[in-house]
């Protein structure tokens, strides 16, 4: 019975904290998961007798801090008309029957940043169009995924954009909340118009503070 009752302890002590983070604020809320992640592992590895199952408790609980990431400031602009694109990337308005998204390119710089830097993201696709609607501007959704270790952080979108056929750059500038846990990161740049969509990864590493 005593077994059981400690069992329970974890899971009651989730519930009572994510109930008190639940009126706070997102840096609120981001300092309180990493604070709280460590309580958590701990309990869990007490009440199962495993540290290893107390820190994989507390590693998922670490991505809350890392969960707090958001866009602060977002751009576009046209990087390149459509005969322009045609000719970089070899291909016909001509031969198109419906809209497409294609993503040439995908970056997150600087390369390594630390809590409280700032982290540029840029994606970089081209839209391209039947050529009688080459200059209608056409309903674009862009995502950006974030990940580490292949488990799902936070999804950042869609941010539906209107676009005409050619290149674009959209670019955001996210800034590494405060003790984001340290490793690599992964983020999936995806467009999509209709049912096409394009996908590429970039990647970035949070250095221990």
């Amino acid at each position: 019975m005593i077994i059981k009752n400690l069992k329970i302890v974890p899971g009651i002590a989730l519930v009572v904290w994510l109930s008190g983070c639940a009126n706070m604020s997102t840096g609120e809320q981001a300092g309180a998961a990493l604070l709280g992640c460590g309580a958590v592992g701990a309990i869990v590895g007490l009440a199962t007798d495993s540290a290893g199952i107390g820190a994989a408790a507390g590693g998922g609980c670490l991505a809350l801090g890392a969960a707090a990431i958001a866009i602060n400031y977002y751009q576009s602009q046209q990087s390149r008309s459509y005969t322009q694109d045609q000719e970089a990337y070899g291909y016909s308005l001509a031969q198109v029957t419906e809209p497409v998204v294609k993503v040439r390119n995908g970056t997150a710089s600087p390369n390594v940043v630390r809590s409280g830097d700032k982290l540029a993201v840029t994606t970089n696709y081209s839209v391209i169009t039947p050529e009688d609607q080459a200059q209608n501007a056409i309903a674009v959704e862009e995502t950006l995924v974030l990940s580490k270790d292949g488990e799902l952080i936070k999804t950042l979108g869609p941010r539906v954009e209107q676009r005409t056929a050619g290149g674009w750059d959209a670019q955001a500038e996210m800034k590494i909340p405060d003790k984001m846990p340290a490793g690599t990161y992964v983020i999936e740049h995806k467009v999509k118009v209709g049912d096409s969509y394009s996908v590429q990864n970039s990647s970035f590493e949070v250095a221990p503070s």
